[in-house]
C-alpha cells in the first residue's frame, strides 16, 4: 500500500536526516525544511527550524516509567498532532503525498518508535475531507502493530500523546510547554501514586 511506504519513509527521513539541538536546554530537535530525501535535506542545512521535541520532560518522565515497569506492560500508544492552517501554508505541503502525516506525524512517529521500536505491520489513511480546494492530505491516521501492543497516530485538534499499560497510563497534553503530564496508576510505584494525579513543573 502506498500511504504504508510513504509512513515508514517519512520515519526514516526523520531519524536519518535529523540532527539534535546542541543544549538539553533548548528541548527541542533542530531539523533542516520539509524534504523527499536525505541529500535534499542536508544541501538545505543553512536554514533550520525548531520541530520537535526530543528533549522533552514530559516524554521523559513517560519512558522512565515504561523503563522501570511502572505501567506494567505497555499494549497502547496514542498520539495527536494538530496545526491550523492558512490556505496559503497549506500549498507547500500539499505537494508532499504523506500530507499532515509527513508534516507532523513524523514527530509523534519518532517518540513511537524510540519507545516501542520498529513495527510489524503499518496501515495508513491519506484523506483530505477540507472544504479547502488543494491536494493536501489534512486528515491522516496510521496503525503500527507491534506483537504486544499497536500505537493510534493521527492529526487532530488537539496534541496528547498518551502511554497505556496494565498498570496505568501517562498522558502528556498539551505536549508543549511539555512541563505537566497526569497520570493514573493502578497499583501505586516509583514516584506515582494510585488513581489519577496530576504531576506539574517537571
Amino acid at each position: 500500500m502506498i500511504q504504508e511506504r510513504l509512513l515508514t519513509r517519512a520515519a526514516r527521513l526523520v531519524f536519518a536526516c535529523c540532527k539534535p539541538s546542541r543544549t538539553r536546554k533548548q528541548g527541542f530537535l533542530r531539523a533542516n525544511p520539509n524534504s523527499t530525501s536525505c541529500q535534499k535535506h542536508r544541501a538545505t542545512s543553512g536554514v533550520r527550524r525548531l520541530v520537535s521535541a526530543r528533549f522533552h520532560a514530559g516524554f521523559d518522565r513517560a519512558f522512565e516509567a515504561v523503563r522501570n515497569g511502572w505501567l506494567g506492560d505497555v499494549y497502547m500508544v496514542r498520539g495527536v498532532m494538530n496545526t491550523d492552517l492558512s490556505d496559503r501554508d497549506r500549498l507547500p505541503l500539499a505537494q508532499y503525498k504523506g500530507g499532515m502525516m509527513f508534516e507532523l506525524g513524523c514527530h509523534m512517529i519518532d517518540r513511537m518508535v524510540a519507545l516501542l521500536g520498529r513495527p510489524k505491520e503499518v496501515r495508513g489513511w491519506l484523506r483530505h475531507d477540507s472544504s479547502v480546494n488543494d491536494t493536501l492530505a489534512d486528515n491522516t491516521l496510521a496503525v503500527f502493530e507491534y506483537g504486544h501492543a499497536h500505537a493510534v497516530l493521527s492529526t487532530a485538534a488537539r496534541m496528547p500523546f498518551e502511554i497505556t499499560g496494565t498498570n496505568g497510563a501517562i498522558v502528556i497534553a498539551p505536549i508543549e510547554p511539555g512541563n505537566k503530564i497526569r497520570v493514573s496508576m493502578r497499583e501505586a510505584r516509583g514516584p506515582y501514586k494510585a488513581g489519577w494525579q496530576e504531576v506539574g513543573e517537571i
